[in-house]
C-alpha cells in the first residue's frame, strides 16, 4: 500500500476515533452524568467560598469533561486558563493538545504534546497522542520513536503496542 494511501486511510480512521471516542471513553470511565458533573465543576469555579486552587482544579476536571464530550473549544478555553495559572502542568497539556488536534489544529497539538514531555519525558500518554498526530501526518518514524518510548514506559498498554505494529507494518518493517 502506498505511503499517500495509507496516509488518506489513517486519517479516516482517526476522524472516526475522534467522532466516536469522546463519549465511549467518558463512558468506560465511569462517568455517566457529565452534564451533572460539569454543573458541579461550574459551581466550584464560580463560587466565592472556593480557593484558587479548587477553582484551577475545577477549570481542568471541566475541561477534560468538556473533551470528553466533544466540546472541544469550552475545553481549550478551559485548559488555557489553567496553563496561565500552572505552567508546568504536563497533564494538562496533553489534555488540551487533544483538543486542538479533534479541532484539526494540529500545529498547536504538536506544541501541547511537545511542551508536555518537556515539561515530563516520562508522560507515555503525550508520547502516545504524539504518535497519533505524527502518523496522521503520515510521518510514521517519528511515531514509532514515540510509541517505542511510550512502550518502554509502560509494555503493558496494548494501544501503543499495536499502534507501533502498524506503523511498522506501513513502512513495510516487519
Amino acid at each position: 500500500m502506498s505511503r499517500r494511501r495509507w496516509t488518506v486511510r489513517a486519517r479516516l480512521y482517526l476522524a472516526l476515533a475522534f467522532a466516536f471516542a469522546p463519549m465511549a471513553v467518558a463512558s468506560a470511565q465511569g462517568i455517566t452524568d457529565l452534564e451533572r458533573a460539569i454543573r458541579e465543576d461550574t459551581r466550584i469555579i464560580e463560587s466565592a467560598q472556593a480557593t484558587r486552587d479548587q477553582r484551577l482544579d475545577a477549570l481542568a476536571a471541566r475541561g477534560v469533561l468538556f473533551r470528553k464530550t466533544g466540546r472541544f473549544d469550552l475545553a481549550i478555553v478551559d485548559l488555557t486558563e489553567v496553563l496561565r495559572n500552572r505552567a508546568r502542568a504536563d497533564t494538562v497539556y496533553v489534555e488540551r493538545g487533544m483538543a486542538f488536534f479533534a479541532t484539526k489544529e494540529p500545529e498547536l497539538a504538536m506544541a501541547d504534546f511537545n511542551d508536555a514531555i518537556r515539561i515530563n519525558s516520562d508522560n507515555a500518554i503525550a508520547l502516545n497522542q504524539r504518535a497519533a498526530l505524527y502518523r496522521a501526518q503520515g510521518i510514521f518514524d517519528e511515531a514509532i520513536g514515540d510509541l517505542d518510548r511510550a512502550v518502554a514506559l509502560n509494555p503493558d498498554d496494548p494501544w501503543a503496542v499495536s499502534e507501533r505494529g502498524l506503523d511498522r507494518f506501513s513502512l513495510h518493517q516487519y
